[in-house]
């Protein structure tokens, strides 16, 4: 029997669910949003609730010379990595720029004018090289009040920002303001009205062009957000527009063809309408060819599949039959649409529960009889704390267990997977070498425990004892292993959160409020699967479980939202994706190219380079943008054409 134990894998050291946004009224000087975080936020990891993981590696100092990729190619030449400029690095826009682009994968230099020296065409450009493909401004004009000042004021001067216009001209770069005061230099008149009421907006058909991705039935909500109202110009193109006619995103064409594209609301890392917009401002801005990628990832792992685990409130629970078929029913009504049809839960399993232990059995035979709906994970035979093994009861945990998935036929388990006992084993070095030898390559690490977390995100990490195996982190949720029925989770989520929401929550609101959570990962693009426990498929009134049902709403308000089709890898691709992506960011591929030419890559380190955008005869095609794996090895050019 699973017992209830004392880790942080649960509730304790992740509650982005509870990271309500609190506004902040506007002060002098300032109108974006101020975030007050709650006494009890204390448990969040710091890096997880701002969606970074650290430095990003693709964060790079601002150019003041050419790259070594841009040569050959002749003239005009842009290199693929993107200047984003801040006042003063304060901005909350700022996060929510860097959060995009560290997700994506893409290059990207910050420049915070109030520290830096004065931008200059010399650090913009050499010759006909151009050292960004696109500009994006943390606010339209980069206003901030100075130190020892009260009124604010621009942190470029006009020179800089004239050399600014003029790198756009020469270059054809366009620009992306996430937040603009309305001004004739984004296409907007002045501002009719402001405030930080929510708006319910919607996208013009140019807007639906642009934001392709979005589902165009559903309005865009912009809440806890500071917003302009102000009309668009004339020659300007609205892209989203309130019910008034006000424009809350423009396109503007300026003398010299300069483009430009500005959001008139404020917006952070958390906000959703932040997370639906950003990728269509970066798609523009590069102008649909840039290093990196973006798919949408739903993965759920269900640990303690045949064994019990300990309820909250006293006992025990062990899942039936009819729970696995009413699973199995609804997977099926996911499944059956197109966005949801790769969707497939991943049971990791202790065999040592089909071995007569619990009569009557109706599990087990209904196991074998859906095996294929489901895929199946290696959870070790037994489910002892790994980290008091030796080798040779690590060996024979694995051995067993894995004598059980291919003497049932397990159509959908691979044996290279392995989800220890509630994360235990990591750091013993007979269970590792034990792992190793029996063929694990793929293995899930707690995001809650310090050296597991993504080193950047959808990266993981080869396992420093084993290093040929590699660590998929994944994220534990506040739907805890020990809760079966919504009674039971409701009472205990209460427990543990009245005082943070100041009252108690129904079992819908704790459903709302956490599927919120996950599909904030989903919108990031974030790769991490997501634990759950077998008690959690409870089907407490003989159809509904407590993760289907998180899940059916979390879908639910994706399917509302999102038109991309939802990607949920087997644990070995998951793993080799995530595989890929650590060594492309950790290779420093540097990237140019000619308009209506080529394409020219160089790393320092093996990897496979992602290039939206990129048309090749293996390209892979998601939401109808291509995406070629450029293989590089250190130092060697890699060139390639540019279809039109």
């Amino acid at each position: 029997m699973r017992a209830a134990h004392g880790t942080a894998a649960v509730f304790g050291l992740f509650a982005l669910g509870l990271a309500v946004l609190f506004l902040t009224l506007p002060g002098a000087g300032r109108d974006e949003l101020g975030l007050r975080v709650p006494e009890n936020y204390g448990d969040v990891v710091p890096s997880q609730a701002s969606g970074g993981r650290g430095a990003s590696p693709h964060a790079l100092p601002p150019a003041s010379s050419p790259w070594p990729s841009s040569e050959g190619l002749g003239c005009p030449t842009r290199d693929l990595r993107l200047l984003v400029l801040s006042a003063d690095g304060e901005e909350t826009t700022l996060p929510a720029i860097r959060q995009t682009l560290d997700y994506l994968g893409t290059p990207y230099s910050v420049y915070v004018a109030a520290e830096e020296p004065p931008l200059t065409r010399e650090r913009l450009a050499e010759g006909c090289h151009g050292f960004y493909q696109g500009v994006i401004l943390a606010s339209g004009n980069l206003s901030y009040v100075p130190p020892g000042e009260e009124r604010p004021r621009s942190a470029l001067s006009e020179e800089e920002w004239e050399a600014l216009r003029e790198y756009e001209s020469e270059f054809g770069v366009r620009r992306a303001a996430w937040y603009a005061y309305p001004e004739p230099e984004y296409g907007l008149r002045e501002p009719e009205g402001s405030g930080d009421e929510p708006v319910r907006a919607r996208l013009t058909a140019e807007g639906r062009e642009l934001f392709g991705y979005l589902n165009p039935e559903s309005p865009v909500e912009v809440r806890d957000a500071f917003v302009y109202r102000a009309r668009p110009a004339p020659d300007a193109i609205p892209l989203l527009v309130d019910g008034r006619g006000h424009a809350l995103a423009v396109l503007a064409e300026h003398p010299g063809g300069r483009q430009t594209l500005a959001l008139t609301f404020s917006s952070n890392p958390w906000l959703t309408h932040n997370l639906l917009l950003s990728y269509g401002l970066v798609d523009w801005v590069t102008g649909g060819l840039f290093l990196g990628e973006r798919r949408v990832y739903l993965t759920a792992h269900v640990d303690d599949v045949f064994i019990p685990d300990q309820l909250v409130g006293g006992g025990s629970y062990r899942m039936t039959g009819e729970d696995l078929r009413a699973a199995a029913a609804r997977q099926r009504e996911w499944r059956s649409r197109e966005l949801f049809r790769e969707l497939r839960l991943d049971l990791a399993f202790n065999a040592y529960g089909t071995t007569g232990l619990y009569i009557p059995d109706t599990l087990t035979p209904a196991a074998r009889e859906l095996e294929a709906e489901f895929r199946w994970i290696n959870h070790t035979y037994r489910h002892l704390d790994w980290d008091e093994v030796g080798y040779r009861t690590a060996a024979s945990e694995l051995e067993q267990n894995d004598a059980w998935a291919r003497g049932s036929e397990l159509s959908r388990y691979s044996p290279v997977n392995l989800v220890t006992p509630e994360y235990s084993g990591l750091g013993n070095p007979q269970a590792m070498r034990a792992a190793r030898a029996a063929g694990i390559r793929y293995l899930v690490g707690d995001t809650s425990e310090p050296g597991f977390d993504n080193p950047s995100p959808n990266a993981g990490l080869s396992h420093p004892l084993e290093p040929s195996i590699f660590v998929v982190p994944r994220y534990p949720t506040n739907l805890g292993f020990d809760v079966s029925t919504p009674r039971e989770w409701t009472s205990d989520y209460n427990r543990r959160y009245r005082d943070f929401w100041g009252r108690r929550l129904s079992y819908a609101e704790v459903l709302d409020r956490e599927s919120d959570v996950l599909l904030s990962y989903m919108l990031k693009g974030d790769i991490n699967p997501i634990m759950f426990h077998q008690a959690n498929l409870r089907a407490y009134d003989g159809e509904h479980t407590l993760l289907t049902d998180l899940l059916h709403a979390t879908l639910r308000k994706y399917a509302a939202l999102y038109r991309l089709p939802v990607l949920s890898p087997p644990m070995q691709e998951l793993g080799e994706r995530a595989r890929r992506r650590t060594a492309y960011d950790r290779a420093g591929v540097m990237a140019s190219a000619s308009p209506g030419g080529r394409v020219r890559l160089l790393s320092r380190r093996a990897a496979e380079a992602p290039v939206t955008g990129l048309e090749s005869p293996g390209a892979e095609v998601y939401g109808g943008e291509p995406t070629t794996y450029v293989a590089l090895e250190p130092g060697e050019p890699a060139v390639l054409p540019l279809r039109e």
